[in-house]
């Protein structure tokens, strides 16, 4: 029987197959072909599977037990546990008094900012560098590891402690706490006590200073005010002196006194000159008595006997009264003060003008009085004498004014003098007998020793260590699952597989799937699965004969296997099959038919022996094997190379309905591309966890270059479990087997 090559009719046909591939391109856009059924789209990889990473879990375990352990020792040797000691100040808000209330005592304004202050008082410098004048403060481990040890640099241990010491006011409260976190307890309780004592040895020392500081001051001043006081009192005793009286006033009114009643005589004594005149002008002088010489005696001061005249007139008698008491003063006075005494001096004044005024009078009574011309002279002098007199006095009144006026002033200043004198020296009484007042700022309670520690960061920083130890392990997974070229799913190799070709299908993992009972769970599941392949490839085949070659891109893919499976499927759908073993190197059908002594390919493609003798019939009458015959030598593998191969094929497929070639892999042998060149369709066969990305895309490029058409590709020796959904179906029935019967 006499047939056309395949391949010659592949040829012929090819301009029309390129238009078919581009109506199903353009009526498939979701991955079906209108003519043969589903076609899988080829799908990228994704960038990020769960799954992908989940198959490296044994790496990231190890990972994870390698660096976990390492880490959690680190945390454990170079973290060391925090103990914390806290000692709590009180400020008073209200400053205590012992007996007086002052302005420094009572109720502190802004007692909240003043509250802030001595909590930047207690970081401060000057109390944080007192803190290491103390022998157990620098005995401490604390102080010794530090670099300040060395080099004894106070100041930066001071800075260091600043920024380790947690100072807080406790909200609504007078107290400030004050606190320390180091490596050991009991040095966290000498630093923090060492802290609040420096703290309240520096604010005693600054109220002290203030107190001494108030105090000099007022000193001072008091002292001050006792010089001026002095100095007053002698300038008040030198006026007083210069006056005559310690009563200034006293003696400004005598001499006032005096003054008006000089100043009354004047006006008398002008008065009196004027009625004269108007008598001598009036009256005729002629008829008046002569002047005994008694009167004129009198009239110029004898001792005679006073007329009667004289006392039965009341004038006279007021004047000579008077006369008498200033006389008795001026003896009074002369007893008590003497001669020299400005009351004396006033005194004398005094009875010389009561006597001028009394002779006067008397003049003026006595009959005959002065002549004319002797009594103006007399007057005349006797007013020149008592203006003299008044001008003296009002010079000697004015000169006691200006003294009195001074000495009103400096008793008036030294009354001011004594007052602050009185005050301040009430006010230093209230300073030093308020120093003794309880302090306003008291240690409420010392720094507490605590065994347990304040925090431990170990654990977190442990928990932490685990975190990212499970982070790198993800990650170290991640890594793997991305530049692993190992194929472990069809994922992996969607994105590589060329447009067009679908995904056939996969068989699980079996040590035997040849052998496996077609009754048990794994047996059903291959069968069912190898019924999927069988239907998406005779679809993609779109004739009811033809010749597909089964190959890998290498060696150990399952390729044999799946070919042997594929045959018996083909069998049981009634359909005639030839499986011939074409690789030539390793022929595993033979091995598995127990045909390697028998002649087959290799003797029919060099014309020794007919198609039918080299034939080997199975249990089943529609299964034949044709084996790869026995080999003669390297040069007897190119068997396929000749023209007789082409021939064959048309006599094969005029006997039997299809043709399975099971082919060496696509890399390591030529036999391969040669038979897939000639076949109606190839199957690729990847192994999961064996086969490489990097092989199968060669593998397609190999096919590609040879003009052989792809019916899709298989994953075998994939894992059963949740996701293989065959298996999981073939279990649930045989879980329910028995409730169904």
């Amino acid at each position: 029987m006499s047939q056309t090559p395949n391949n010659n009719q592949e040829s012929s046909n090819g301009s029309g197959e390129s238009q078919d591939a581009i109506v199903r391109a353009k009526a498939s856009p979701y991955g079906v072909d209108l003519f043969t059924g589903p076609i899988a789209a080829p799908e990228m990889a994704p960038t990020f599977d769960f799954k992908a990473i989940w198959r490296y879990r044994w790496t990231m375990l190890a990972v994870f037990a390698i660096v976990a352990p390492a880490l959690i020792a680190l945390v454990w040797n170079r973290v060391e546990p925090q103990y914390e000691s806290t000692s709590v100040i009180h400020v008073a808000s209200v400053v205590p008094r012992v007996l007086y209330k002052m302005d420094d005592n009572g109720k502190i304004p802004l007692y909240n900012a003043y509250l802030n202050t001595q909590v930047s008082l207690i970081q401060s410098p000057e109390v944080l560098e007192r803190v290491f004048e103390r022998d157990d403060v620098r005995q401490t481990s604390w102080f010794q590891n530090s670099p300040a040890a060395s080099t004894n640099d106070i100041t930066s241990a001071a800075e260091r402690l600043g920024r380790q010491l947690a100072v807080s006011p406790r909200r609504g409260t007078e107290l400030i706490d004050v606190s320390i976190e180091t490596l050991d307890a009991r040095e966290s309780q000498i630093i923090v006590n060492a802290v609040v004592e420096a703290y309240k040895v520096y604010w005693d020392d600054l109220q002290v200073q203030a107190d001494e500081r108030r105090l000099a001051t007022l000193r001072q001043q008091r002292d001050q005010t006792d010089e001026e006081i002095a100095s007053l009192f002698d300038r008040k005793y030198a006026l007083s002196e210069q006056l005559g009286s310690n009563v200034h006033e006293e003696v400004r009114a005598q001499r006032l006194g005096q003054l008006n009643s000089m100043k009354a005589g004047l006006q008398q004594m002008r008065s009196e000159q004027a009625v004269r005149k108007y008598e001598r002008t009036e009256l005729n002088s002629d008829k008046l008595p002569e002047a005994d010489s008694e009167a004129m005696i009198r009239a110029t001061g004898s001792r005679e006997k006073i007329p009667s005249v004289l006392t039965l007139d009341p004038t006279w008698q007021e004047q000579f009264a008077a006369f008498e008491n200033a006389k008795r003063r001026l003896a009074l006075v002369q007893k008590q003060f003497g001669s020299g005494h400005p009351t004396y001096q006033s005194a004398v004044a005094d009875l010389e003008n009561t006597e001028r005024i009394l002779r006067l009078t008397e003049a003026r009574l006595l009959p005959g009085g002065y002549s004319t011309n002797r009594a103006e002279a007399v007057e005349g002098k006797r007013e020149e004498q008592l203006v003299e007199s008044i001008n003296k006095l009002q010079a000697e009144l004015t000169g006691v004014d200006r003294v009195v006026n001074e000495l009103a002033k400096t008793e008036e200043r030294y009354a001011e003098r004594k007052a602050m004198h009185k005050e301040l020296t009430d006010r230093l009484h209230e300073l030093e007998m308020e120093r003794n007042a309880p302090a306003r700022v008291s240690i409420q309670s010392p720094g507490t020793l605590r065994r347990k520690p304040s925090s431990d960061r170990r654990m977190i920083y442990s928990m932490c260590a685990i975190a990212a130890t499970i982070v790198l392990a993800a990650g170290v997974g991640f890594l793997r699952s991305r530049t692993d070229s190992t194929i472990h799913a069809y994922a992996d190799i969607s994105g590589s597989v060329p447009g067009g070709v679908p995904f056939l299908g996969q068989l699980p993992r079996a040590r035997d799937a040849l052998g496996e009972p077609e009754d048990s769970l794994l047996g059903r599941a291959i069968n069912e699965n190898m019924r999927i392949v069988r239907t998406m490839m005779l679809q993609r085949l779109r004739r009811p004969k033809g010749t597909v070659v089964v190959t890998s891109p290498e060696a150990s893919a399952g390729k044999t296997t799946v070919s042997i499976l594929l045959a018996r499927s083909l069998v049981r759908m009634g359909k005639r099959v030839l499986l011939v073993d074409a690789d030539m190197l390793h022929p595993s059908v033979s091995q598995y038919f127990e045909l390697n002594d028998r002649v087959g390919l290799r003797s029919v493609m060099s014309g020794e022996i007919s198609d039918e003798a080299a034939f080997c019939m199975t249990e089943n009458d529609r299964l034949a094997v044709l084996p790869a015959g026995v080999s003669h030598g390297p040069a007897n593998r190119d068997v396929l190379a000749n023209g007789a191969f082409t021939s064959a094929l048309s006599r094969w497929q005029s006997m039997f309905d299809y043709v399975v070639m099971d082919s060496p892999p696509v890399l390591a042998m030529a036999d391969a591309r040669i038979a897939a060149g000639h076949a109606d369709g190839v199957v690729m066969v990847l192994r999961a966890d064996g086969s490489r990305r990097d092989d199968a895309v060669e593998a397609f490029a190999g096919l590609a270059a040879c003009g052989a058409k792809l019916l899709g590709t298989m994953l075998v020796g994939v894992r059963t479990g949740t996701g293989y959904y065959p298996y999981q179906y073939h279990r649930m029935h045989a879980d329910t087997a028995d409730l169904l019967a």
